[in-house]
């Protein structure tokens, strides 16, 4: 044997396998601006065939790239790449090809868990942080705490922005208030601003989401509400504050308003400071109403509650609704016995399937809670009586449009349905309406001024429209016209004196910000606009114009027109100066405090059974800032709909 063969096998480290092609280095001569984003390299392919590859420096594709085929197809690649055409925010060219700013990553990720609710230890997961590192293996992972960090930073940075906006805009500002009790026990209070921008669009952003320890005495509401106030510098803007009936709250506001008042920071002493929520009121009036006829809701209430009990009860009664030639697309609903439109839409869902719920009865021995056929004929009468309710409840409930020029007209529809049905002949009806009359006349037997006012600036209503519904009312009703009307004179004064106040201070006019002025014309505008105005004559040649039609032909039938009232007044700003000012804070006072129980419902998302330690200061970074980035946004399985997508309202 060949002793020079000896140490031939797999194992051998020296010399070079006759088999391996000699090694080559790639053409350093290529002077085509393609190989600044691609990678020259050799492979061996199975034959053993040198072959020359380049690879994107930004995406990691291969190509071939021997110098006869050109260089055609990585230039096309790399005029499309993806990586190296993605937002600069996220690459830093300065630092070479695929590579990102470790600032833009954190703000990203940081942005991502606010908007959606996930726990901050979500960027320690190992799965997380595998998807970071095979997208770009520069970013670095960070802990929960910096993660923390970065969110409290996003949401001072983005706090002082909006605490600028708001000292800048030329509008004032209306409150809702409310206070929760989370699943801790722990007391939280919250701030909300609404406001109508000086693009004439209508803002609502949650400014705070305090811990508040107890007692929660109006005093102690009141301190923390002013601090709040002081902080985002906007004490004297304020217009209006939108509250519950609790009797702390009705009390704080007494006292909020003669601090205000003691700064000069309310209109007219703020006699138009105090809304009440219409969604409570509207819970109490129709509240009173149900009580009458509890035992029939109790027996809907306990059968749906019997069959969802179990699933072969839910197989059961599907086989139910099959018999009685139906099919189940809408599941049963289980009320809140403290939400009234929840209650509503129970019965309504029932009713749906009253002849499954027979058929139920007579299949299950052990279901002994069927409603008779006395109590479903009620319950189709009661549901026909709060349908309405339920519709004009949803109408107060938006956030997205202006709803104090909704009210007027809706709760006159209220006070003239409940009218009827006192006289009704079915001796359940009007025993409820009699118990729900008592409590709309203790709440709305006035109205509210205020809000009066809100569909006289509604360019299809004005003053005719209340003037109509007051006659319609009859007996001391119909003097009450020129009440609002002299209320609506006096605010408008208020207006006029001062633009006027800050027209002299400045030396321009201050009504018509959008007109370029100069030093020669300044003069004539804060003399003849500011002064020589009229705010009667202004709002009298703004109800002498003509009513803009509310209806129309569509489709061949007469409905409400699409109409945008913040549109109007945008368009006829400078014909109407102080009226146009006054419309922009009276149409952005909210009717209901929906904007702050959804606050809540996030709240309750994040302060979860699993996040019991969160601190209060982290819980209100998070819940604001999500709310400036998303407004009152959910994703699809966070709302809280059912299965058909009706969505629940939070009213109480």
């Amino acid at each position: 044997m060949d002793p020079n063969n000896s140490g031939s096998g797999v194992g051998s480290t020296t010399g070079s396998s006759p088999s391996s092609p000699p090694k080559k280095k790639a053409n350093s001569r290529r002077t085509s601006e393609v190989w600044d984003d691609v990678e020259l390299f050799n492979v061996v392919d199975d034959d053993g065939v040198l072959l020359e590859k380049g690879k994107c420096n930004f995406c990691g594709k291969i190509y071939k790239a021997e110098s006869r085929l050109g260089t055609s197809t990585l230039k096309r690649h790399i005029a499309v790449c993806k990586k190296l055409h993605q937002p600069s925010d996220l690459r830093n060219e300065s630092t070479g090809p695929n590579c990102i700013t470790q600032e833009g990553f954190r703000e990203k990720l940081a942005i991502c868990t606010i908007s959606h609710d996930y726990v901050f230890r979500c960027v320690e997961h190992k799965g997380n942080r595998d998807v970071h590192s095979y997208l770009n293996g520069q970013a670095k992972p960070i802990s929960r705490n910096t993660h923390k960090s970065d969110i409290v930073k996003i949401h001072e940075r983005m706090k002082e922005e909006l605490k600028s906006s708001l000292q800048k805009i030329s509008s004032r500002i209306c409150l809702t208030s409310d206070m929760w009790t989370s699943l801790t026990t722990r007391g939280f209070i919250c701030l909300t601003a609404h406001y109508v921008d000086d693009e004439w669009k209508l803002n609502s952003k949650l400014l705070s989401f305090t811990h508040l320890p107890p007692p929660h005495s109006s005093y102690r509401v009141k301190t923390t509400i002013y601090r709040m106030l002081r902080e985002w510098g906007i004490d004297n803007k304020i217009f209006s504050i939108t509250l519950d009936n609790a009797s702390n709250m009705t009390n704080m506001q007494n006292e909020l308003r003669d601090q205000l008042n003691g700064q000069n920071g309310l209109l007219c002493d703020g006699k138009f400071f105090h809304i009440r929520c219409c969604g409570h009121i509207l819970n109490l009036i129709v509240q009173a109403g149900l009580k009458v006829i509890k035992d029939g809701i109790r027996s809907v209430r306990e059968s749906v509650k019997y069959v969802e009990g179990s699933e072969g009860r839910k197989i059961k009664f599907k086989e139910c609704v099959e018999q009685s030639g139906m099919k189940q697309t809408r599941s049963l609903w289980l009320d809140v016995p403290t939400r009234w439109n929840s209650t509503y839409n129970m019965l309504e869902r029932a009713n749906h399937y009253r002849q499954a719920f027979v058929n139920l009865a007579r299949m299950d021995f052990e279901y002994n809670e069927c409603p008779s056929s006395e109590d479903w004929e009620k319950i189709e009468v009661l549901i026909k009586f709060l349908k309405p309710f339920d519709e004009i409840t949803k109408l107060f409930s938006g956030t997205k449009y202006p709803t104090s020029n909704l009210f007027f007209e809706n709760v006159w529809k209220i006070h003239l349905e409940l009218r009827l049905l006192c006289t009704s002949l079915d001796d359940d009806i009007r025993a409820m309406a009699n118990a729900m009359m008592l409590k709309f006349l203790k709440y709305w037997k006035d109205y509210n001024l205020v809000l009066a006012f809100g569909v006289i600036l509604d360019p299809r209503y004005k003053v005719a429209f209340v003037n109509y519904c007051y006659e319609k009312l009859g007996g001391e009703y119909v003097s009450k016209v020129e009440d609002v009307v002299d209320d609506l004179e006096l605010l408008l004064e208020e207006y006029k004196n001062q633009s006027a106040t800050s027209a002299t201070q400045s030396g321009v006019s201050m009504t018509s910000p959008s007109v370029p002025l100069d030093n020669y014309t300044a003069g004539f505008y804060a003399s003849n606009i500011n002064h020589n105005t009229s705010t009667s004559s202004e709002l009298q040649l703004y109800l002498a114009d003509p009513l803009i039609p509310a209806f129309g032909d569509i489709d061949g039938v007469s409905k409400l027109l699409p109409f945008d009232v913040l549109q109007y007044w945008k368009d006829h700003q400078f014909r109407f100066p102080h009226l146009s000012k006054m419309a922009k804070d009276v149409l952005s006072i909210p009717i209901t405090s929906v904007a702050s129980e959804s606050s809540f419902s996030l709240g309750g998302r994040i302060l979860t059974k699993w996040r019991t330690s969160i601190l209060s200061d982290t819980l209100e970074a998070v819940v604001t800032t999500r709310n400036w980035i998303r407004g009152y946004q959910m994703d699809d399985d966070d709302e809280d709909t059912r299965d058909d997508g009706e969505e629940v309202k939070l009213l109480e």
